[in-house]
């Protein structure tokens, strides 16, 4: 997709969301995506509870072979796991707007997002991130203010994170990636 076809797919999305959000509703692809990651979920603890789970008196060498053996069931049940199962194309544009709605609300931009990449030496290039492939939690750096809550609600074993310029779904359990939305950071209003 060319980044004209993205700008104008988020400014359609952007001149409906008002309307959608001021009457509470969720779109039918959010829908979708909350019915889909409520499902990973179950699946999440129907394996965790097989292999075991991490306790607070768990030692390291443990805690990361559970961590291993969730990654691996996971990917056995999902061998087929690709971009876009959860971040479907319906939904892409719609969380677009979101992330950029929310940095505007906040005070901040993409460029600011990606500064403070630079600044914290983040090197995004550094990592090749895929489905079904390991997070690499270097990259992992706290979401920016407000945009946690403009994107729809996850369950505990699912997190949000921003890596260079791409949204990642992560289950924080496995430490692996669910689902990857590139250009999720797309500059839409005016540089300040």
């Amino acid at each position: 997709m060319s980044r004209n076809t993205i700008l104008v797919t988020i400014i359609l999305v952007a001149m409906s969301a008002p309307f959608a959000y001021g009457q509470n509703t969720e779109s039918p692809a959010v829908r979708a995506f909350n019915a889909a990651t409520r499902d990973y979920a179950s699946m999440h603890r129907r394996l965790e509870q097989q292999i075991g789970s991490i306790q607070l008196n768990t030692p390291i060498e443990t805690i990361n072979r559970l961590i291993e053996e969730l990654a691996v069931a996971i990917r056995v049940e999902r061998p087929d796991a690709k971009q876009g199962d959860f971040f479907t194309p319906a939904l892409a544009p719609e969380l677009r707007v979101r992330i950029e709605h929310a940095l505007v609300m906040n005070g901040f931009s993409a460029a600011d997002v990606r500064q403070s990449e630079r600044r914290d030496a983040i090197d995004v290039g550094a990592a090749a991130l895929r489905v079904n492939g390991t997070f690499p939690w270097v990259l992992g750096g706290p979401m920016f203010p407000g945009v946690t809550p403009a994107l729809p609600p996850l369950p505990p074993e699912l997190q949000y994170r921003i890596v260079g310029d791409a949204l990642v779904l992560i289950d924080v359990h496995a430490s692996l990636i669910v689902d990857l939305l590139p250009h999720a950071l797309v500059e839409t209003t005016i540089e300040r």
